[in-house]
């Protein structure tokens, strides 16, 4: 695999900053970062990782995940998804079974269960922090 930081890249708008379990903060904006241009499609958005409790998912603070919305809220079993629950925003393993709906961590333990649990969108690409940070740099 090729190293993101010799990709051509494309400044794209950042839709908020995520953390687990609270609403996706737009309080920053408008803000942008550097993505690889073959890794991102014009329906697609751009959030960046605020705290240190992705790490289970190899996902570090500030690492940018690029998300494909999913308007009918639905997703496959085993994708790694933003999912919402009243105002929280969670991001873990979509499982769905006999009417259930619930949210997986990395090591497939339940982090949530409700009928209302919607998935807003999937994590299609993340983006690690040094790969587009060193870019700006350069």
């Amino acid at each position: 695999m090729r190293d993101p930081r010799d990709l051509p890249m494309v400044t794209v708008p950042l839709a908020g900053i995520f953390t687990q379990g609270a609403a996706i903060d737009v309080s920053r904006l408008p803000e942008a970062a550097d993505v690889p241009t073959e890794q991102i499609d014009a329906h697609e958005f751009v959030l960046r990782v605020k705290g240190p409790s992705l790490r289970a998912f190899g996902i570090e603070p500030a690492d940018l995940l690029i998300i494909e919305p999913r308007p009918d809220g639905r997703a496959a079993t085993g994708e790694l998804v933003l999912a919402q629950l009243g105002e929280r925003v969670l991001l873990g393993r979509w499982w769905t079974k006999q009417c259930r709906r619930v949210l997986m961590d990395a090591s497939i333990q339940p982090i949530t269960e409700a009928a209302d649990l919607r998935v807003i969108g999937a994590v299609t690409v993340i983006v690690p922090h040094d790969a587009h940070a060193a870019r700006r740099r350069r």
